[in-house]
């Protein structure tokens, strides 16, 4: 019996650290979707702004219908509805305001927030012209935070999944 419980013990140790060494592979591949789906956010504005010549509300409200990830989806639907209401907060404390929330939410860090931050404060008060500009500048410093994910994600996810097997496999060993 109490061998049985040891063997049933080092299961668990091997299944734990395994799954852990699975989960944060895929919490990295998360990261990079969700930043694949921002990005394809910022080049819908792009458009809206371009060639629909809508309003930014309107952008805003368009942009969180056609956003597949949920959190993007609530990041333009808030800009939407603080925008819609007028309540006197100007668009710039409400992009920061957004921000922080994805930030709050462990959905972007420090670095990709300020990047995200910097394209707010002149968010409606350039032209035509230099908004596009200030947008395509946002996609490649999207690109390039993308780019470098990329290569994280593929020079340690089999590492992180060959370690959890190989640290459940030696917690085993030490419990015997």
């Amino acid at each position: 019996m109490k061998y049985v419980l040891k063997i049933i013990g080092m299961l668990i140790v091997i299944v734990t650290s395994t799954g852990v060494g699975f989960y944060i592979p895929r919490l990295h591949k998360n990261k990079i979707e969700f930043l694949m789906d921002i990005r394809q956010s910022f080049c819908l504005l792009k458009n809206e702004i371009n060639y629909a010549v809508n309003t930014i509300v309107v952008s805003f409200f368009n942009i969180q219908e056609k956003a597949s990830n949920q959190y993007v989806k609530q990041f333009f639907y808030d800009m939407y509805e603080h925008l819609q209401n007028k309540d006197g907060i100007s668009l710039k404390n409400i992009w920061e305001k957004g921000v922080n929330d994805l930030l709050y939410k462990e959905k972007i860090n420090e670095s990709e927030a300020r990047h995200i931050k910097t394209f707010g404060n002149s968010l409606g008060y350039l032209d035509k012209e230099q908004q596009l500009r200030n947008i395509d500048f946002l996609v490649e410093g999207l690109d390039e935070i993308i780019l470098k994910h990329k290569e994280n994600h593929e020079k340690h996810s089999k590492l992180y999944s060959r370690m959890g097997i190989l640290v459940g496999l030696m917690v085993a060993i030490v419990m015997l």
